[in-house]
């Protein structure tokens, strides 16, 4: 790509379904992003541009020009709060306490388990790479297909699934580690 082609051109370019305009833009960008979210959540940082990216790639319809670094970090950083959000227990007063109906026995058993594997699943998460978690939401928590992944990484639909393979593999490794540990 032309280095002089603005922000602009690129990422008309990228709707249309231009591969290397959207290589470029990502590329232009990366560094700076990196270093303005490392500035300020340290090691998250990179995490979170991985996810974001994912997220700006998804959403690039909706880019109407401008300061494209300033749109994707305002993507990443709402992004992580939402994903923050989620993670974040609720305040629980007595009040909500009394008035929740409780579940029946088998719905709360389930409510237990569910429990169980986040804790599980949590710390085994941090232990993969970036690219096999962002891999890991991208299919999982936002239903993204494998050639939708090859796409967006410029790699093989083949490696995509094995790089999820591998990472699964890890996981249910690590679960099983952990769950042996707590027996």
């Amino acid at each position: 790509m032309n280095p002089s082609t603005t922000d602009d051109e690129l990422a008309e370019q990228a709707k249309a379904g231009n591969r290397p305009a959207l290589d470029c833009l990502m590329h232009r960008h990366y560094a700076a992003m990196l270093r303005i979210l490392s500035s300020r959540y340290g090691q998250d940082a990179e995490d979170m541009l991985h996810s974001g990216l994912v997220e700006a790639v998804l959403k690039l319809e909706s880019f109407r020009g401008g300061n494209f670094r300033a749109w994707c970090l305002r993507i990443i950083v709402n992004r992580s709060i939402s994903d923050n959000r989620r993670k974040r227990p609720q305040p629980i007063d007595d009040e909500m306490i009394r008035t929740t109906v409780v579940a029946p026995q088998d719905d709360l058993e389930r409510w237990r388990l569910r429990e169980k594997e986040d804790e599980t699943l949590s710390p085994c998460l941090r232990e993969l790479s970036a690219i096999e978690r962002t891999v890991i939401a991208a299919k999982y928590g936002n239903d993204i297909s494998v050639r939708a992944l090859a796409d967006m990484f410029g790699i093989s639909e083949r490696r995509i699934h094995k790089m999820r393979c591998e990472a699964i593999k890890k996981l249910r490794q690590c679960a099983e580690k952990t769950l042996g540990n707590r027996s």
